[in-house]
């Protein structure tokens, strides 16, 4: 039920009808889409502008003539408009790789890839290099697999000790433990209550205890590995939090956060939190196929001088301008005064920075759609939107695609713009995840996976520097500061990919299975599979012991999730749908 202070219907429309998806959804063609966390859709704007810089502006960088001086200024609007959605200004004296003119904050630079994937891996890579047999890395147990593989491999590679932030895999009860009232086990006494029809009332938060964190670090410390959301859970971590007892119990250790379930929610502030390296998947924030890392300048400068030039590089006479690169997986003759090219082998896609280029103007209707019609905001929306109409490019033809020459004669993308289009983001999710979980924290055939409910208490605010925030000061339980509109959950009776394919039937995408997220879920599986009374598919084995729980880790969970374009009405749609299949 939409509350007093909830957005609008016409806000939700005036956001969609920036995207193709929700035109083609409107007519059935299309299924109502809530699986953004694997992915999110994208406004015509974007595509419009990687389709024009494939047709119009394709051409190497820094070759002198007019179609490269277009990719150029294309590929420099990208680095700066990135370094602005992660709140990080550029170094003093940094080129045009190195980040956003005009942001808030301290200094690093921003480097652009095919992935998170393959950013971590890369510096994961170079860190190998870096580390020796007395340093020790960390990483959260509750992470995406593409920032813990690259430490294990980092730790094997280097022989530095490797250490696990466990996750908490306790159960929390709504009531009363289930044992206490005298049965041998909590798991056989909800499990008893969910057959006779009463709400098993069971759930596991999967936090992840700071105290645990603690005990894992030491002076020796070199590398602590996080994730700010945990793509499965949702709940958002203190980010400012983990970076002052980081820095007080592991002053030599360099933090590198998995930003990807975040920054489609809040806007990342990264100077603020102090962090050292942040990662995002610009795919997943309504972008084209790429990636984006931030790295500090001290932390950049760290890698630089410890690996030193390699044989060719600026210590025999290489690379002008800066040290050469000898630890990025990039060319040896890469300046070292171009810190994010390190981690751009071959470049940046071009066509996928033009995208990012146009997504400024996404951003800045997004920051309006709240506004009254006919008010500052409508004007401000049809200003991104090029006056309403087709505009020419200035420069004619030659200029290039209108789409990508109408977002570069645009003022740079400013932080206030990036702040005020998260903000509405937040107000336009606050309605969305209550009534999910509410049905799934008291369906009696149902474990959620993540925290509960939102509660109030505390300060909340809209992902500044604190890391969280969240409307109103709602925060959420047992160990997260806040949580995200990322639900998952798990059928006592039904396989996760059955209760998924009966949704998907129902005209709903969603997924089901461990999204990448496989070491989580391998931790969770024995907690977990005492409150299951599945009978054995098909492939799973016997059901019992060591196949039973590679079945559950591999079956995974049931996973909604949703951004700010979908609507209290489509919610209500998936509840509906819910109810039927559970």
């Amino acid at each position: 039920m939409a509350g007093e202070a909830d957005p609008p219907p016409a806000a939700y429309e005036r956001v969609r009808a920036r995207f193709p998806y929700f035109e083609a959804q409107r007519r059935g063609e299309q299924p109502a889409f809530m699986e953004n966390a694997g992915g999110s859709q994208v406004p015509a704007c974007v595509a419009d502008a990687v389709r024009d810089h494939l047709l119009s502006d394709c051409a190497q960088l820094g070759a002198g003539h007019a179609v490269s001086g277009r990719s150029d200024a294309v590929v420099k609007a990208a680095h700066a408009a990135v370094a602005e959605m992660l709140g990080c200004a550029p170094p003093a004296g940094a080129d045009s790789h190195a980040g956003g003119g005009g942001a808030a904050g301290g200094g690093g630079h921003v480097a652009i890839g095919p992935s998170t994937s393959q950013l971590f891996a890369n510096l994961g890579a170079c860190f190998s290099r870096l580390l020796g047999p007395e340093d020790e890395v960390v990483v959260q147990e509750a992470c995406h697999e593409a920032n813990i593989g690259p430490w294990v491999r980092c730790a094997a590679d280097s022989g530095a000790t490797l250490r696990f932030w466990p996750v908490d895999t306790r159960p929390r009860f709504s009531r009363p433990s289930p044992a206490a009232s005298g049965a041998d086990t909590d798991a056989a006494a909800a499990a008893a209550a969910a057959s006779a029809g009463a709400p098993l009332g069971v759930s596991f938060p999967c936090a992840s205890s700071l105290s645990q964190l603690a005990s894992a670090l030491s002076p020796r410390t070199r590398v602590v590995a996080v994730t700010h959301v945990s793509n499965i859970l949702g709940g958002v971590q203190d980010l400012p939090r983990l970076v002052n007892l980081i820095r007080s119990e592991a002053p030599r250790a360099r933090l590198v956060v998995d930003g990807v379930a975040f920054a489609p929610h809040r806007a990342p502030d990264v100077a603020a939190w102090g962090v050292d390296f942040y990662a995002f998947s610009i795919y997943k924030t309504w972008g084209p196929h790429a990636a984006a890392l931030y790295g500090s300048a001290p932390a950049f400068a760290e890698l630089a001088a410890a690996c030193g030039p390699a044989g060719g590089g600026a210590a025999a006479g290489g690379a002008a301008g800066g040290v050469a690169c000898s630890f990025g997986p990039n060319h040896y003759f890469v300046p070292g005064s171009d810190p994010s090219y390190w981690f751009e082998l071959g470049g940046a896609s071009h066509e996928a920075c033009a995208g990012v280029v146009a997504l400024a103007d996404y951003l800045r209707a997004l920051g309006s759609c709240l506004a009254p019609a006919g008010g500052e905001g409508a004007a401000a929306a049809a200003a991104a939107d090029g006056g309403g109409g087709e505009a020419a490019p200035e420069r004619g033809a030659a200029a290039g695609g209108p789409a990508t020459a109408r977002a570069l004669r645009r003022p740079p993308l400013a932080r206030s713009e990036v702040l005020a289009a998260f903000e509405a983001a937040a107000a336009l999710e606050a309605p969305l995840g209550g009534p999910i979980l509410e049905l799934l924290a008291s369906h009696p055939r149902v474990i959620l996976v993540g925290p509960g409910p939102l509660e109030d208490g505390g300060d909340g605010g809209g992902g500044g520097a604190d890391g969280g925030g969240g409307r109103g000061g709602r925060r959420a339980d047992h160990g997260w500061c806040e949580r995200v509109p990322t639900i998952s959950f798990v059928s006592t009776v039904k396989p996760s990919r059955q209760v998924a394919r009966e949704i998907q039937e129902r005209g709903y995408a969603i997924r089901s299975g461990h999204a990448y997220a496989h070491r989580l879920l391998t931790a969770l599986a024995p907690a977990l599979l005492p409150y299951l009374q599945r009978e054995a598919a098909e492939g799973d084995g016997d059901g019992d012991g060591q196949g039973a729980l590679e079945a559950t880790v591999e079956d995974g969970v049931v996973r909604v999730s949703l951004l700010h374009y979908n609507t209290p009405s489509e919610v209500e749609g998936l509840v509906r749908a819910l109810r039927e299949v559970l």
